[in-house]
């Protein structure tokens, strides 16, 4: 939620295909490391992206990207820090999958992460978050809002930010969002739901996560 260009008034909650991109066909890490070995540069290129790749894979936890946490960050308050990896909950739902079983899944994440704070209104903040990729290489992963107020007749919003592409890697990768202005007015406050997704552009949703924000006057 912020005041600036990103948010849009909302038609359609679908992600926003990235333009030009054409999902490849799946090719393994090995396939990709075995092809064009003549070539030194690609190779040592490939080694370098794909360091510490067969560390990062997990023989059973098949998920190709796992969020951690999510934290709101606002200088010289405490984070609200948003727990979202929970064993046995928040597993990738795949578009193959039967809706009921992507619905019962996005219901599991939503009780795992729920959690609902304040926002002062014109306060300045961040949001960051830790992920792992396993497995395989993640193209354009998104993070996705739709925020939609308590109040009726207000629309809702939808806002899109370009994580962008990550290699399978040993350990804990974080991304830190682009510093955003709570809005202010009448019309701000209130409370909102925000509903989060994680995607990418071979269109995996690899997480779906609901909150609760109340924006005020003040932090009370």
């Amino acid at each position: 939620l912020s005041r600036g260009p990103q948010g849009q008034t909302m038609t359609d909650e679908a992600p926003e295909p990235t333009p030009g991109y054409v999902p490849p066909r799946k090719v393994s890490l090995q396939m990709q490391m075995e092809q064009d070995k003549d070539d030194d540069s690609l190779t040592k290129w490939k080694n370098q992206l794909l360091a510490g790749a067969s560390a990062a894979s997990s023989s059973t936890d098949t998920r190709n990207v796992i969020i951690k946490a999510l934290r709101v960050c606002v200088e010289g308050r405490p984070d609200v820090v948003m727990e979202l990896d929970t064993p046995g909950k928040g597993r990738t739902v795949c578009p193959s999958l039967p809706q009921s079983l992507m619905d019962a899944l996005s219901v599991q994440v939503a009780k795992v992460a729920g959690t609902r704070f304040i926002l002062k209104e014109g306060a300045l903040y961040t949001k960051k978050m830790d992920f792992v990729v396993q497995g395989d290489i993640v193209a354009g992963l998104k993070y996705m809002e739709i925020l939609k107020s308590t109040r009726p007749l207000i629309p809702k919003q939808k806002y899109e930010y370009m994580l962008g592409s990550f290699p399978p890697r040993e350990g804990i990768q974080s991304f830190t969002f682009p510093e955003e202005e709570t809005p202010t007015g009448m019309m701000a406050r209130g409370t909102w739901e925000v509903k989060s997704k994680f995607v990418d552009d071979d269109n995996a949703t690899h997480l779906e996560f609901s909150y609760l924000i109340d924006i005020k006057k003040d932090w009370s």
